[in-house]
């Protein structure tokens, strides 16, 4: 396979799959820094093994990613927000719920994600295999990709 079609699979991903894959190449491309760093300045074996660890470890990430989003290995739930709990310290969305198909639906969120406010469109990429936990009639997603949130056009200032 050759640069430019990776490149162009890679521009089909949805932003915010294009967003977690680059942070893991991220991972990999300071690796790969930290151990040209550690061996050239101190050239000593024990020194590199973390940085190499990140290395292979971002890297080995990446492209397990890129090929689950290149398969279409994930799916895509979309609703609208009807509740956002809100942590009473930092003040940031602790829980997000919405309706996916009639059903309730709770989001832990474990990632930044701004502000969500009731209305807005949320869309959750998650993997096939996500285990989906149900209480008191609302389903419960932990594990997913990624999470976006689109405002409503007309909210108020």
């Amino acid at each position: 396979m050759s640069a430019k079609e990776l490149k162009e699979q890679y521009e089909h991903f949805p932003a915010p799959l294009r967003q977690l894959l680059n942070l893991r190449l991220i991972g990999a491309a300071a690796g790969l820094f930290l151990t040209l760093v550690i061996l050239l300045v101190f050239a000593e074996l024990p020194l590199i093994l973390p940085s190499l660890l990140l290395l292979f470890w971002s890297s080995a990430d990446a492209w397990r990613l890129y090929r689950l989003f290149t398969h279409q290995e994930f799916l895509v739930l979309s609703g609208v927000c009807t509740r956002v709990d809100i942590s009473p310290i930092r003040r940031r969305p602790k829980a997000i719920y919405t309706d996916i198909e009639g059903k309730p639906v709770k989001i832990p969120i474990n990632m930044p994600l701004g502000s969500a406010a009731i209305g807005d469109t949320i869309k959750i990429y998650i993997s096939r295999q996500s285990p989906v936990y149900e209480s008191d009639g609302v389903s419960t997603i932990f594990r997913y990709y990624a999470i976006e949130c689109t405002p409503v056009a007309n909210k108020r200032q």
